[in-house]
Order: structure tokens, then C-alpha cells, then sequence
């Protein structure tokens, strides 16, 4: 958009700057793994056989006797419903007559301990060392969350969508109705356990949210050779302007579904100066043909004839002269064709860019890599849009910015495709988080709700469908990509390994990391760390009574997850029992002696 544009080049110089400085980091990040391959005989490609994820002793080598007999003993409590569905409450009565001091022993010692590495750098320190040792990278997220009420949310919604609905302004575009705010759906945490949650609360609190993400970035500085972080759009200003400018970007692209022939994949469709014309006749539009010839040049600026969506939604974007130019127009019944984002909200906007922008910066300072979280269907347009216009700038030679892409969505397999494709066209890192999702309960019953097309798979295996088609299209054009395939699931580990194995792409070449939550999954973490794979931990870090929220999430995932869970607390339990009698076993034979 003009307005990321704007904003972005206006740093590009300091861009340069940053960049030019020297980077810790080795040349694997900065070189192909295909041509690497070519050029190093010794090259170390993964193995078809020789990894396992049933080895309890490298899954829990790392682990103290202690740690092992907590993890279990929480495991085997968060298969009590009781406790899992209640746990916010039970925590807060147990801190009410414990007091803080007792408390937090208490919480370090069980739940707290086993999911969250501690209150800050100083704490989390061991860990990260102790992780790094058996080949395990952190992703550092500050994990306090704000313990509000519903009815403290519904205000919060209140005040940042300032009136009680956004109502699109109704066209002969098909708008969906899921870019309009629903008080029924205030509380974006309902029916969501593995994501979290930021309201707007002012502008001054999405400020200190920025410093709380530098320190995050600050902790995680020379934590080892490529730490990451994550980040979530919504913490830096008013997701009101998320869900318009989702809507205005969304009407571009059903605009151009009008005028192309229709298809399943907008990829393989194309606009041409007589259908636009026809188009624009159709519609009603009062140009005549010159008019429409000029309108078509605006966009198709390769002169080529055709254009497809990724030159539609190029040239259509916010404060640009074409945007303007449709926004103007009207159909037969006196509408507009656009609803373009008001003066005001476009100054919003630019506080929204401007912040994510000094974060990456900051963190390219540091060498430190940036996760640009996804977030519900709503909102994520609009951050799709503005993490690829950082991508442009920042991605030129490593993949310092990430997207994230949720394969529950029908859309996802189209819109990863064209996003790849824009980056290979304008020559940057197509950096990719891939993850199944977090929001499905929610989206689902949002959408029968709301009345509007359900945006999810239609069952887990057509998520993981679309999972390992994503991996192979990016594994396929690793030559610009960098993923990060973020997964419990072992199928599909292994599969991603196959498919590294298929297209010679070396373990150690930092083109693909997988990635796993702290305290969880152990098992396949740090089987892919031993043998020599790009492995990391998403570690969560905060202060005991600040983190409590994530807990309860952590807690209802792992519920989500009983099968998993049930290995790997069967695994750990054999760890432990096997270190305790053999350990008997040598005390008992010194003794003879």
C-alpha cells in the first residue's frame, strides 16, 4: 500500500544501514541449501532411517530426575477435567490463601515450571544453555497476558471498534459479513487455547507494548545463533482498523473475481482490456472506452495486455491514485464501488506500521528473526498485507521477517501460492511460519453465527492435506524461502524431512526449522535437535502471577492433545524409572563393596 510504502521507504536508508553491518550469524543463513549441496561433498542431508522420535533417552537426556517425575505428575493432572476447566479459578484461590511467597513455590514447582522457563533473562538463562547443548534454539515469547473479565472485554471491543457495529457500506461487491463487529464475539479469547489475546486499551498501552517486545528482543540477543521472537499486529493499535482495512482489501479482491472469468484459483486467472471494459459496462460505470483504456494502464503498468491479482491488488490499495479513482464511482443504484479507509484512520494506520517497523529494525540490530503471528480470519488481510510490504524491504538476503499461515483455512493453499509468487517476482525472502491453527472453534461458530461461509477445513485430515501441499510448494522454491514448520504432529515432521531429503536440502543450512512449545513434545524436539536439524522451543517467560492466563491455556491444549500427551508422559515415566532403579541399583552394588 501507499501508505506502507510510504512509510517504509522513508527507513530504507537506515535499512541499508543495518544492514551492512556485520551479522552474527554463519554464511549457511545467507546461502542456499540446494547450491550449498552442490558445493560441499560432506554436505549432511537427512536421513530416510536413522531418526526416531521413541528414544526416551535423548527425548529427556537434558531432564533432572526431578523434572522428569514433575512432568509427569503434571501431565497426568491436566487429564482431570475438574482441574483443567477451573484452573484460573483454583490458581487465584490458591495464590488468595497461600499467599505470593507460597504460591509462587508452589506454581515453580509444578504448572509454572513445567510449561514457562522463568521471570526473565537472568532465569531463563540455564535453560536456554542447558537447550542449546542438545541442539535446541529458543523462540522467545513474553508470556504475561492481561486477566480481564468478559464483561471488561465487551468494553474493550466497545472502545475500540467506538461505535457498536462497523457497518460496511453495502455494493454490488459481496462483502462478507464477517469484517463487521459482533458484541456476541467480543471476547476474542472464547473457544481459543493456544493463541493470545490483545485488546486496545489506548495508544500510550500499544507503546508499552512495543517495549515489552524490545525487551523480548534484548533477552533474546546472542541467545544462540539465530533466536527468534513473535509478535501479534493487534498488540500495536486499534484492531478496528484491522478489520476495515481487511474489508477494503477484500472487496479489491472480489472486485477482480467479477471480472475474471471464475475459477477456483485466482492464480490462473487474468484481466484483459475487454473484460474490464464489459466489466465496467456490467457495473454500470459511466467511462468511455479511451476512460477505460487509461483505467486499465493504471493498473496493467507492465503494459503486458493482462493482469493478474498480484498486479490488481498492487495497484488497488489505499491512498493510491486508482484506489481513489474506483472509490469515486458508483454503480447503478447510486453505491460506491470502494469503502476507502477515512484520512484519520489512515494517520491510525501509520502508527500501526511504524511501530512493527521499529521492531524489526530492532531486532535485525540483534540479529534476532521476527514471527509475525496470524490472527483471526477478520483481522489477518490486513496484517498479510503489511508483513509482506516488510518482507519487501527487510528480506533481501535473510529471512529477518516471517509470515504465518494457518492450513485450517480453505484459502490458505491460493493465497501462499500467490504471496511466494510475489516474492520471487519482486526478489525477496519469502520468510514462512506454517502452523495448522488457533482459532477454528471460534471461526466456525462465528461464521454459523454471523451467517457468513465457514473459512475452515472441513476436517482435520484436509487440514494436514493442506499442510504438507504447503511444505512441498515451499520446499519445491527453497531457493527464496525460509519455513518454519511449526507442528506436535509426527507425520508430519516426517514428512517435511522426507521432503528436505527429496529436494537435497541440507539439516544445518537454516532453510527449514521446526519448532515446538515449551514443555511439550519433548520427544520429537529434541530427537530433531540430536540429529543435527534446525530445532527450536517456543519458551515462554514472565513473572508467576502475570502468566497465569497462559497456563490455563496450556492446560486446556494438552487436553486437546491426549493421545500425544499420553506417549509422552509414558515415555518420560520410563525415563524416570529406568535412571531411578538403575541409579538403586548402583548405590546398592557400591555398598557391597
Amino acid at each position: 500500500m501507499t501508505i506502507f510504502r510510504s512509510s517504509l521507504l522513508s527507513l530504507r536508508s537506515g535499512r541499508k544501514a543495518i544492514l551492512q553491518r556485520p551479522i552474527a550469524t554463519s554464511t549457511s543463513l545467507q546461502t542456499d541449501g540446494v547450491d550449498k549441496m552442490k558445493n560441499n561433498q560432506n554436505a549432511t542431508l537427512p536421513g530416510k532411517d536413522s531418526l526416531t522420535f521413541d528414544d526416551h533417552h535423548i527425548a529427556y537426556k537434558n531432564k533432572s530426575n526431578w523434572e522428569l517425575l514433575r512432568a509427569v505428575l503434571v501431565y497426568r493432572s491436566l487429564t482431570i477435567d475438574y482441574l483443567v476447566e477451573n484452573s484460573v479459578t483454583i490458581m487465584r484461590k490458591t495464590r488468595t490463601l497461600l499467599g505470593k511467597t507460597l504460591f509462587d513455590k508452589l506454581m515453580r514447582a509444578s504448572i509454572y515450571g513445567q510449561f514457562v522457563a522463568g521471570e526473565n533473562r537472568e532465569e531463563i538463562m540455564p535453560t536456554i544453555q542447558n537447550m542449546n547443548a542438545y541442539g535446541v534454539s529458543p523462540i522467545l515469547d513474553y508470556a504475561t497476558e492481561e486477566d480481564i473479565t468478559r464483561h471488561q472485554a465487551v468494553q474493550a471491543m466497545n472502545k475500540e471498534m467506538v461505535q457498536e457495529k462497523l457497518e460496511s457500506v453495502p455494493t454490488r461487491v459481496p462483502i462478507d459479513t464477517q469484517f463487521q463487529a459482533d458484541e456476541r464475539f467480543a471476547d476474542r479469547r472464547e473457544n481459543v487455547y493456544s493463541a493470545r489475546t490483545y485488546f486496545y486499551e489506548g495508544e500510550q498501552k500499544c507503546n508499552e507494548n512495543v517495549d515489552t517486545f524490545k525487551r523480548c528482543i534484548q533477552t533474546a540477543d546472542n541467545m544462540c545463533r539465530r533466536p527468534l521472537i513473535a509478535v501479534k499486529v493487534t498488540a500495536l493499535g486499534e484492531p478496528r482498523l484491522l478489520l476495515q482495512l481487511s474489508a477494503t482489501l477484500t472487496q479489491m479482491e472480489n472486485v477482480f473475481n467479477l471480472i475474471t472469468d471464475e475459477g477456483d484459483n485466482p492464480m490462473d486467472s487474468y484481466i484483459t482490456l475487454e473484460s474490464f471494459k464489459r466489466a465496467l459496462h456490467k457495473l454500470q460505470m459511466p467511462l468511455t472506452n479511451e476512460e477505460a483504456t487509461e483505467v486499465f494502464s493504471w493498473i496493467d503498468v507492465e503494459q503486458s495486455g493482462k493482469i493478474g491479482i498480484i498486479e490488481w491488488c498492487k495497484a488497488l490499495q489505499p491512498n493510491m491514485k486508482i484506489t481513489n479513482f474506483f472509490s469515486k464511482l458508483k454503480d447503478g443504484t447510486g453505491k460506491p464501488l470502494f469503502v476507502p479507509l477515512a484520512n484519520e484512520d489512515l494517520e491510525q494506520w501509520k502508527k500501526i506500521v511504524h511501530r512493527l517497523q521499529g521492531l524489526v529494525e530492532y531486532a535485525i540490530q540483534r540479529n534476532v528473526t521476527l514471527m509475525v503471528d496470524a490472527e483471526q480470519t477478520y483481522f489477518q488481510p490486513a496484517i498479510n498485507r503489511l508483513t509482506k510490504d516488510l518482507q519487501k524491504v527487510y528480506n533481501k538476503d535473510i529471512g529477518y521477517v516471517f509470515n504465518t499461515y494457518q492450513c485450517y483455512l480453505k484459502e490458505t493453499p491460493w493465497r501462499l501460492a500467490m504471496d511466494l509468487e510475489e516474492a520471487k517476482r519482486n526478489n525477496y525472502v519469502f520468510g514462512v511460519k506454517l502452523v495448522r491453527g488457533a482459532y477454528m472453534d471460534q471461526e466456525r461458530l462465528r461464521a454459523q453465527t454471523l451467517n457468513y461461509d465457514d473459512p475452515i477445513q472441513p476436517d482435520y485430515n484436509a487440514t494436514t492435506q493442506c499442510y504438507h501441499s504447503m511444505l512441498g510448494l515451499i520446499m519445491d522454491n527453497i531457493r527464496n524461502s525460509e519455513i518454519i514448520v511449526a507442528t506436535h504432529n509426527e507425520s508430519t515432521v516426517k514428512f517435511a524431512i522426507n521432503k528436505m531429503n527429496e529436494f537435497g536440502i541440507q539439516k544445518n543450512a537454516n532453510k527449514v526449522l521446526f519448532g515446538q512449545l515449551y514443555g511439550m513434545c519433548d520427544r520429537i524436539t529434541y530427537a530433531l535437535g540430536a540429529a543435527g536439524y534446525a530445532a527450536y522451543k517456543l519458551v515462554p517467560y514472565g513473572p508467576v502471577e502475570e502468566v497465569l492466563p497462559y497456563l490455563s491455556r496450556r492446560a486446556l491444549e494438552n487436553r486437546g492433545f491426549v493421545a500425544g500427551a499420553v506417549r509422552e508422559r509414558e515415555m518420560m515415566w520410563k525415563e524416570f524409572k529406568q535412571r531411578y532403579f538403575s541409579e538403586k541399583s548402583d548405590s546398592h552394588d557400591a555398598d557391597r563393596y
